[in-house]
């Protein structure tokens, strides 16, 4: 740590790589995690070297990582100690003049460091640091920066400043400027600071910040933002509107609708207004629940399930061969819905390219999505399910990932309320071949998270997904498979996991897909250690599918990750006490190979079956120990001890430590002439030999040494001792291949 933090200033100029000075920066900050950080870096003078970074000739990277460094070195431990012995270098006064850098990275790491000493730090020495910025003509450059990086670190600055008391006052001009902007008079960057630098103050600022900034930027204003030709623009007027609508009173929401409504009527209601409507409108649904304002007079639900009913009946004039059930037309709509929802349909009625129609349907959808996240309605699911059967809608992937999300969120709402009929449901969503693999996992959390909702259909469906035609389907079946047979009670995963359904994943050993073997094997190896299902285990054990050459052959697949699911498997057959198949199964070449395998997590699951193979030759008959005995288990995990990866040599540390346990006592008992003592085995006198010479292995093993090289820190500290943390702050003859220890972490 002291070798890279006392060579930062001499870091070249010349390496092109930025993400080496980032790496560097990581490094630096995780020795802040220490109590004694703080102690430590004043005794190596760590204002010395920050200072020798900030020197006019340093790469202006190396004084970001340095200045930036300085700020969390402030919020660390003790941090005020370095505070009160900056007042005495140079390091403030190159913060009062570095927030207008040519360089961004400067920038922002200038506005950084304010803002960690502001967290902690405000005192006399901090409001004349800020007086000699002269902050808040500093925060209006800033926010109209070029870099948004600049932008949106000026305005957590900004909001960490109007929560202070003693400045406060000085900032709520520049907030008042700042939202008085007129869209049609500035461009688009400046509009994105000054929605960046509302919406900064209403989430991060206190309640006074966040007040005063929807005071002095009415909900209104946001109407010719959320408008705009540029696509940035117009999502950060939607974010705000998000966080507008969330404490919004009821004038101000009927405004907002007003204005909506408006927009279509005079403006035209072309496909891009609409969607943007309907996307405000998804806003409202979302929102609108938590308003407290709104709870005190009971109108915020009403209003959303018009809403949401509203979104129906536009998706089905878009799909009008849906099989869906009529949505709420006996309920009068709301007099300030109505013109919105007329204004809509009468657009659809005209011509409107696929694209278009598309676009509508999913903004449509969103509403829907966000109706059914909070309110459940057995009609609303009806009509969902009548969508997701229809062909079109499955064409359009956009449109069906939203429904499949307000079903989802229909099921967890009201599983408890109707369980026959919502287990029907869930059943008839999963075996839906439309319903691809993402959203299909989604649906498989719902019966893992809410088990009340498996029924005996639900095998029928886990069935049909297993013999998906898309592999990633396949794939998510077999994970449910295997989450099931560990997190779901005794009944529950019986009714799942039946015999039928475990066939059907040992056939899928033989998929054409590795992701799909090595998926089924780890499944078969959740279902051995399950124990609620044992009445599976002796089955699948005495498979004729999984014989020792299918075991074999599995283990020498071409695909590291089938070779790793399938060393699991064989792990967990090892504790089926009638599995032998197993044992056959091995052999000292196959075992040699996983040892040497160029995966590293191979070889780590190999140690752990070297530990167990070595551990059970301890416990078993003659016959199988003389098998175990030709496999070398024991010399193959010791010298799997010397491996490059250190998870590897960790593995074998630990069943070293296990073996020692069982076997190191034993011999000590063997050389006192108490052989007869041990309980475990009868053994003969091949096994005491050969316990003996494992024991005076075991002996032999430094596990101090093993220990130590585990650790990154020592890594780091080996490379130090050849000075390499030089060449880390340098680079080769050849651009941008420097050598870069920092890669071990």
């Amino acid at each position: 740590m002291r070798g890279v933090l006392e060579q930062l200033p001499l870091m070249s100029g010349k390496i092109v790589d930025d993400t080496r000075h980032e790496k560097v920066l990581s490094y630096l900050r995780l020795f802040l995690e220490r109590q004694d950080a703080v102690t430590q870096l004043l005794g190596w003078n760590v204002i010395g070297i920050v200072e020798q970074c900030l020197d006019a000739a340093s790469d202006f990277r190396v004084s970001s990582v340095a200045i930036r460094f300085l700020g969390d070195v402030l919020n660390a431990h003790d941090g005020a100690v370095l505070w009160a012995e900056l007042g005495n270098s140079s390091i403030l006064s190159w913060i009062s003049k570095a927030g207008d850098s040519p360089h961004a990275l400067v920038r922002v790491s200038t506005l950084y460091f304010l803002r960690q000493a502001s967290l902690k730090h405000y005192d006399q020495q901090f409001a004349k640091l800020l007086e000699s910025t002269d902050y808040s003509r500093l925060l209006l450059r800033r926010l109209q920066d070029s870099s948004y990086f600049v932008v949106s670190e000026a305005c957590l600055l900004l909001a960490q400043l109007s929560s202070i008391a003693q400045v406060d006052d000085k900032l709520d001009g520049l907030v008042s400027r700042i939202a008085q902007w007129q869209p049609d008079k500035i461009n688009d960057k400046r509009k994105i600071s000054a929605l960046a630098v509302i919406s900064t103050l209403v989430l991060e600022g206190n309640e006074r910040a966040s007040e005063f900034a929807l005071q002095v930027f009415k909900v209104e204003q946001l109407e010719p933002y959320l408008f705009e030709s540029d696509t940035i623009v117009r999502d950060k007027a939607l974010d705000l509107l998000e966080l507008t609508l969330y404490r919004i009173s009821k004038d101000a929401l009927d405004k907002v609708l007003r204005l909506l409504s408006n927009r279509l009527e005079y403006d035209g209601s072309g496909g891009k207004n609409i969607a943007i409507v309907l996307r405000c409108l998804a806003a409202a649904v979302k929102q609108l629940p938590g308003n407290d304002k709104l709870n005190k007079e009971q109108c915020q639900r009403e209003l959303c399930e018009q809403l949401a009913n509203m979104a129906m009946r536009i998706i089905m004039r878009i799909y009008p061969d849906a099989q869906t059930p009529a949505t709420s037309n006996d309920i009068p709509t709301m007099s300030i819905i109505e013109p919105i929802e007329t204004h809509i349909l009468a657009h659809l009625s005209g011509k409107c390219s696929v694209g278009e129609l598309r676009q509508l349907a999913s903004e449509a959808a969103r509403i829907i999505r966000e109706h059914c996240r909070l309110y459940s309605s057995s009609s609303m699911t009806s009509a969902i399910n009548g969508l997701l059967g229809n062909s079109q809608v499955q064409q359009h992937t956009q449109l069906l990932h939203l429904l499949l999300d307000a079903a989802e969120r229909q099921l967890r709402a009201s599983l408890d309320a109707r369980p026959a009929y919502w287990q029907q449901t869930l059943s008839e969503l999963i075996g839906n071949f439309a319903i691809h693999a993402s959203r299909l996992k989604q649906l498989f959390n719902v019966v893992l998270e809410m088990p009340q909702g498996i029924s005996p259909s639900l095998e029928q469906a886990v069935r049909a997904r297993l013999a998906d035609v898309e592999w990633e389907a396949r794939d998510t079946a077999l994970e449910f498979i295997a989450q099931a047979a560990c997190h779901l009670a005794d009944m529950q995963a019986q009714m799942v996991v039946t015999k039928a359904v475990a066939d059907d994943v040992v056939g899928l050993l033989k998929d054409r897909e590795e992701y799909v073997r090595a998926s089924a094997a780890s499944a078969l190896a959740a279902l051995l250690k399950s124990s609620h299902l044992d009445a599976l285990h002796g089955w699948l054990a005495s498979h004729q599918n999984l014989q020792s050459p299918a075991i074999t052959c599995l283990l020498e697949d071409s695909e590291a990750i089938v070779r790793r699911a399938s060393l699991d498997f064989v792990q967990a057959l090892m504790s089926v006490e009638s599995s032998k198949e197993w044992l056959s199964s091995l052999n000292h070449r196959l075992l040699y190979a996983l040892a040497d395998d160029p995966d590293f997590e191979v070889r780590v699951r190999c140690a752990q079956l070297l530990t167990r193979l070595t551990f059970y030759s301890l416990h078993c008959v003659d016959v199988e120990r003389r098998a175990i005995d030709e496999l070398q288990s024991d010399a193959l995990l010791l010298d799997m001890c010397r491996d490059s990866s250190r998870y590897v040599r960790q593995a074998c540390l630990q069943g070293l430590k296990v073996l020692t346990k069982e076997i190191v006592p034993v011999g000590d008992r063997m050389d006192e002439g108490e052989q007869g003592a041990s309980k475990r085995v009868q053994r003969d006198g091949s096994q005491t030999s050969g316990l003996h010479l494992l024991s005076e292995k075991l002996r032999n093993v430094d596990f101090t040494r093993l220990e130590e090289s585990l650790s990154a820190e020592h890594l780091y500290e080996e490379a130090l001792d050849t000075q390499v943390e030089r060449e880390l702050m340098k680079e080769s003859h050849e651009p941008n291949n420097g050598n870069n220890i920092l890669d071990c972490y």
